[in-house]
């Protein structure tokens, strides 16, 4: 296995044939977050996206994970082509299971990134009901869709991504939670409701502004048939966190948090609703211990005081399970500006 970096991608994929031997190309990283490596190559004839899994993380802990997922994801992203409006999930264009790396199609130049945005304090209510709508679609979609659970029945990247070092390393921090975690971790790997994204985070969504404004989902190697809380809770987290790192945009984050779950619940009306709820609330509250206790916290909570409200706000979701999610929410907010 080849692994691909600027210098030697040019040559590789020539070798392949997804360049022509007289085709000039331009190869820059893109990063890839912590798990990939994640080149753009653009020709005067195509621009495209190379995606190549990582056995290693680039993380402080030692945290290592199957690079079978790549094929995860490239499985994965054709189903969300299928059943999402178009544009909004990349494109398969290329695969090279040999080196586990595959090439899809290039966001617009313009595309800007809802993580990015929402840092800066750039708030724009669309995108978050936008986003809410589309994991609603997805979860609703894809709950029937028998192919879909033959093909994502396997958890190993999701737990070798998401529970070990997100929920396992928070019980290990926080012994007294051990009960509640274990218990969680066994309800969402044993539930086997729809197809669930496993990283549906601002930072994976992009927001193309024309011709028609819409949103842009990418990275999914950790799909799999299991509880949709999970992806809820994991968009919601994230906007909980920013709502404690920058008190004077509390509201808004929180609004936008709102919106998010308003909508989602609308596109995924389900009859367990109130599991939905419940179970959403609880992988929330760990989700919040994980971003500062786990493997992979979050870079920009820094403050211990801040650091000590997200714990709080964790603890306290945990152990109160609040049957609404506006309840939650006012929750959040309450115990967020005590670090303010």
């Amino acid at each position: 296995m080849i692994e691909l970096t600027v210098d030697n991608a040019e040559a590789h994929l020539r070798a392949k044939g997804w360049l022509k031997p007289d085709e000039p190309a331009e190869v820059s990283f893109l990063g890839g977050g912590v798990s990939n490596i994640v080149l753009q190559v653009k020709t005067p004839r195509q621009s495209f996206v190379i995606k190549q899994a990582l056995p290693k993380l680039r993380v402080e802990m030692d945290w290592r994970a199957s690079i079978d997922r790549i094929f995860v994801e490239r499985d994965a992203l054709k189903v969300l082509s299928n059943i999402l409006p178009n544009g909004h999930a990349p494109n398969v264009v290329y695969d090279d299971p040999e080196n586990y790396l595959f090439a899809m199609t290039c966001a617009p130049d313009d595309a800007r990134n809802w993580k990015t945005e929402l840092m800066a304090g750039r708030i724009e209510p669309w995108v978050a009901d936008e986003a809410g709508r589309m994991l609603g679609r997805i979860h609703r979609q894809c709950e029937a869709d028998v192919a879909v659970r033959r093909r994502f029945a396997d958890h190993t990247n999701f737990i070798e991504l998401r529970t070990d070092p997100y929920f396992v390393t928070v019980g290990q921090r926080h012994p007294d939670l051990q009960p509640i975690v274990a218990a969680e971790i066994e309800a969402v790997l044993e539930t086997k409701w729809t197809l669930v994204h496993g990283d549906y985070s601002p930072k994976n969504i992009l927001i193309i502004p024309r011709p028609t404004r819409h949103l842009l989902l990418l990275d999914c190697e950790v799909a799999h048939v299991g509880h949709p809380a999970f992806d809820a809770a994991f968009c919601l987290n994230h906007l909980c966190l920013k709502s404690v790192q920058f008190p004077e945009r509390q509201g808004a984050y929180l609004d936008l948090a709102r919106r998010f779950w308003g909508r989602y619940a609308s596109e995924f009306a389900t009859p367990k609703q109130e599991e939905l709820v419940r179970r959403t609330v609880m992988q929330l509250g760990l989700m919040q211990l994980a971003r500062v206790d786990g493997k992979s916290p979050v870079e920009y909570l820094t403050e211990p005081e801040k650091k000590e409200s997200v714990r709080r706000i964790g603890r306290s979701l945990l152990a109160r399970t609040p049957a609404q999610m506006e309840t939650a929410l006012e929750l959040v907010e309450r115990l967020g500006a005590q670090a303010s």
